[in-house]
């Protein structure tokens, strides 16, 4: 088995380098995702008119991440924005189902067994 010498050895990997940077999820789009399943258990906890402080000590004692309040506020925003009421939450990645089932729909077209 050949030794590699000291230039083999220490020859850069500038395109794996590159590759880790680029693949590399922003630290703020890990906190989202993060504190994304939690956005139910906020959205609650605001409606019961909890403050914010009390709410981030839940989640962080849930395994969520640990945020400022403020960060957190800022975070639950950029995610109430990006998923507005109008949007499907089920098409949503990491989303939980939603818990109403659809309307039940008569199928299409024209009723067959049925005479008039």
């Amino acid at each position: 088995m050949p030794k590699k010498n000291t230039m083999e050895i220490a020859k850069p990997n500038v395109a794996a380098a590159l590759e880790a940077i680029r693949s590399k999820k922003s630290r703020e789009q890990v906190k989202i995702e993060r504190l994304l399943p939690f956005v139910p258990v906020i959205d609650e906890a605001l409606k019961s008119n909890w403050k914010w402080s009390p709410i981030i000590a839940l989640i962080r004692q849930s395994g969520g991440p640990s945020l400022s309040t403020k960060v957190a506020q800022l975070l639950y925003e950029q995610i109430k924005a990006q998923h507005s009421p109008g949007d499907n939450d089920e098409g949503r990645e990491g989303a939980p189902p939603s818990m109403n089932p659809p309307p039940h729909r008569p199928p299409f077209g024209p009723k067959t067994g049925v005479t008039t």
